[in-house]
């Protein structure tokens, strides 16, 4: 029994042995990782704020290039301008003086807040009646339930049919 004995002891010993290099390696390992993710965040913070020379992108060739360019769309643009003028400019003037008409027409009468401001409240054709009047037949007039009908508020008769007027209401 006592060799046993012997045997579980040494076995325990072995097992905890093992079990003090896991523990040993495991702490290593986690000391790498926070390491690892150290330097992580070093170079992403090294890359978010590097400072880049762009002077070597500003130098004379890149300049010169530029004023390469805009000379080459300058000299576009007054080609098409050019082609305008001498072969559509009839078709230029037209469109533009349509235009100018529709404008015009659209600020005189054609619905702008000045045409809108400028309506009468009230325009002629358009008559009160209170709701709920009869018509000379002695018939109501008003389509609403009756209940809807006791009030006098104005409404706006817009056409007549037979003895009784077409209403409907509005927020005039």
């Amino acid at each position: 029994m006592t060799a046993e004995r012997q045997t579980l002891i040494d076995e325990k010993a072995e097992i905890n042995a093992l079990i003090g290099r896991a523990e040993s390696l495991s702490l290593r390992v986690n000391g790498m990782i926070e390491e690892i993710n150290q330097t992580r965040r070093d170079l992403f913070t090294n890359t978010l704020s590097r400072r880049y020379d762009i002077s070597s992108a500003l130098n004379g060739e890149v300049l010169g290039d530029l004023a390469a360019e805009t000379r080459r769309l300058s000299a576009a643009v007054s080609s098409w301008m050019r082609f305008v003028l001498n072969f559509k400019l009839q078709a230029v003037l037209l469109a533009t003086f349509y235009a100018l008409v529709a404008a015009g027409i659209l600020m005189i009468g054609g619905g702008g807040s000045s045409a809108i401001s400028s309506m009468p409240t009230r325009p002629s054709r358009i008559r009160p009646i209170s709701v709920g009047s009869p018509s000379p037949s002695g018939r109501r007039c008003c389509r609403l339930p009756r209940s809807a009908c006791s009030s006098q508020e104005p409404i706006f008769s817009t056409t007549t049919t037979g003895s009784c007027a077409t209403t409907s209401r509005s927020s005039w």
